[in-house]
């Protein structure tokens, strides 16, 4: 099993993926944690989000799906239903676009589990597999620092993301691919420090 966190850009939320058998996404807070579960079976090919996902979310499986086949990954030919819980409270933005993929690649064997367990992940995919901004950086850097954990950002945000801590492994990759060989130790992309 694993599990990895993305912090949302409106406060300290996060979103922890675990992955066994199945999946399953779950998001909280630091205050009141709530859950988010996925699970693929083998019926009908479908990618589906349930519990009240805005149209940024909800537009996410086809950005993760564009993304994996830009860089030769394909989703597997099963059902993949993402349930974010509670179905009462919205979700919204594209930052658990990365987490999402991520979490998909680790549960098809892609991407070593324990290579992003100690990470927390937020950033949108654009279709060719490259990561795009998304705001929040330091927000979600502060947020994984407080649980103990590194930051996978856009290139473009690791700098503002390290002023979270200057001992906080962050890494900002700016596509999927660079990224995916970072976590196999197949590339050089080294951990963003703060200078401060």
């Amino acid at each position: 099993m694993f599990s990895d966190c993305s912090c949302r850009c409106s406060g300290i939320d996060y979103l922890t993926i675990r992955a066994d058998d199945g999946w399953s996404l779950s998001r909280g807070s630091l205050r009141a944690p709530s859950t988010r579960r996925s699970r693929s079976a083998p019926r009908v090919p479908a990618f589906t989000f349930v519990g009240l996902p805005d149209k940024a979310v909800a537009e996410s499986r086809e950005r993760v799906r564009g993304a994996l086949n830009a860089i030769g990954l394909g989703l597997p030919p099963k059902r993949i239903t993402v349930n974010l819980a509670p179905a009462d409270l919205p979700k919204e933005g594209s930052h658990y676009d990365l987490p999402i993929a991520l979490g998909l690649m680790a549960a098809v064997g892609a991407v070593a589990r324990d290579a992003i367990e100690g990470y927390c992940v937020l950033g949108e995919l654009a279709l060719d597999g490259s990561i795009t901004t998304v705001a929040g950086a330091l927000p979600a850097a502060i947020g994984a620092n407080a649980l103990g954990k590194g930051l996978i950002c856009p290139a473009s945000y690791g700098a503002e993301a390290a002023w979270a801590a200057a001992d906080m492994a962050i890494l900002a990759p700016s596509d999927l691919l660079q990224l995916i060989n970072s976590l196999q130790g197949a590339s050089d992309l080294a951990p963003t420090r703060s200078h401060a």
